[in-house]
């Protein structure tokens, strides 16, 4: 029977795999976890392949042990060579081995270092049922007299809808964004410079105007997606605040103090246009970060449409603002045309899926060689030392 998660843990830490393994199975994840599921007189390995090969996420509980176990780094390489989702849930902050951290570079991870081990159970739960649910994967209905197994109330109250709102804004765990998969985080150098390259960027597209199509919306939601949601505002946010230093960074050689035709100055007309597009950045950012919104294209054309939503609605409030004050009509130029708005959410729409699917496509052969030479390694290294301690989820030998 096929499962939706594949639980690796190492035996010393088969008490939190457990509560894992009951958290996930109680919002309705079909779990595979040993030695509860290898069926009697089936041979281990041979169960250990068959569950990651009928798994489509493996869930890592690393652990000190975790990382020094050879089998975990088997479990691992087979389910990156399969190329299966894996989240490591990280019990004990402990430096990870070279082979591990070589699969384990950029996926999901949670930590569950401080606080109740349960708040950190749930989020793993929302982020495996989130994963799940986005590859169209129906969950089963959770089991009959489990806690957490009963029906959802029905929220009513204003503060169970603001507290759900507030759930999902801040559920899930962050994923990596087109540019950290060449540039990790930790690289601060790189990433400056890549937020300077993106500002750059901006500075070339909102000099370009076709009739009614102005490239700069487009450019800042494309840098949210690739960057994430914190430099990507960063690097909007930089753009701005060139022009309120009155360096002529818009079309026409305008900045923020260039007085209009239509009286006022620009940023006077502008400031609602210019808040959307931080907030736009920020979003989009978001959203593929903690939504993967960017990697399928139905999700990216909404993400577009959420992008050029949360520009243009705070550029048009400020501008009826301003026209009421002035006694005038507000400038159409605070909305998007339908020429510029299909351009922006057709170019998002193909662009970022594609992206995410040729860098799947390049990275796979590199994961297949590196996965070879690890296994050939372990191999060696298991030659080399044949008292080792058996590790992960193998049975302990009856007394």
């Amino acid at each position: 029977m096929p499962h939706d998660v594949f639980v690796s843990y190492c035996s010393e830490d088969k008490p939190t795999a457990d509560a894992v393994c009951a958290t996930l199975e109680n919002r309705g994840v079909r779990c595979w976890i040993a030695p509860r599921d290898v069926l009697p007189g089936m041979d281990w390995g041979a169960a250990i392949i068959d569950a990651i090969n009928g798994s489509r996420i493996m869930v890592l509980v690393y652990s000190a042990k975790a990382n020094d176990s050879q089998q975990i780094k088997r479990e691992v390489e087979r389910a990156v060579n399969k190329g299966m989702p894996l989240i490591p849930f990280r019990i004990e902050d402990v430096p990870m081995s070279k082979t591990l951290e070589y699969f384990i570079s950029t996926p999901h991870w949670l930590d569950a270092l401080t606080g109740p081990l349960q708040q950190h159970l749930d989020k793993l739960a929302d982020t495996t049922s989130l994963i799940l649910e986005q590859a169209g994967v129906a969950l089963a209905p959770p089991p009959v007299g489990q806690a957490g197994a009963t029906p959802a109330r029905p929220i009513t109250s204003s503060r169970e809808i603001a507290r759900g709102i507030g759930s999902w804004v801040t559920g899930g765990s962050e994923a990596p964004t087109l540019s950290q998969v060449f540039l990790p985080k930790s690289d601060r150098i790189a990433n400056i410079a890549l937020i300077g390259g993106s500002v750059l960027a901006l500075l070339i597209l909102a000099q370009i105007k076709f009739g009614l199509v102005w490239l700069l919306p487009l450019g800042v939601l494309l840098v949210g997606a690739a960057l994430g949601s914190r430099s990507g505002a960063i690097a909007v946010l930089i753009f701005v605040g060139l022009g309120v230093a009155s360096i002529p960074v818009y079309g026409g050689g305008q900045n923020a103090w260039s007085r209009l035709d239509l009286g006022g100055l620009y940023m006077q007309h502008a400031l609602g246009l210019h808040v959307g597009l931080v907030g736009a950045a920020f979003a989009v950012g978001w959203l593929a970060e903690r939504r993967l919104w960017d990697r399928k294209f139905p999700t990216a054309a909404l993400m577009a449409l959420v992008g050029v939503a949360a520009i243009y609605l705070p550029g048009r409030i400020w501008a009826e603002a301003i026209a009421f004050g002035m006694k005038a009509d507000a400038q159409t130029g605070f909305l998007p045309s339908i020429p510029m708005l299909a351009i922006t959410i057709a170019i998002m729409t193909a662009s970022l899926p594609m992206a995410w699917r040729w860098i799947t496509e390049q990275r796979k052969p590199r994961l297949e060689v590196k996965a070879r030479e690890t296994v050939a390694a372990m191999v060696e290294a298991d030659h080399a030392a044949p008292d080792l301690k058996p590790a992960a989820t193998e049975p302990e030998p009856k007394s």
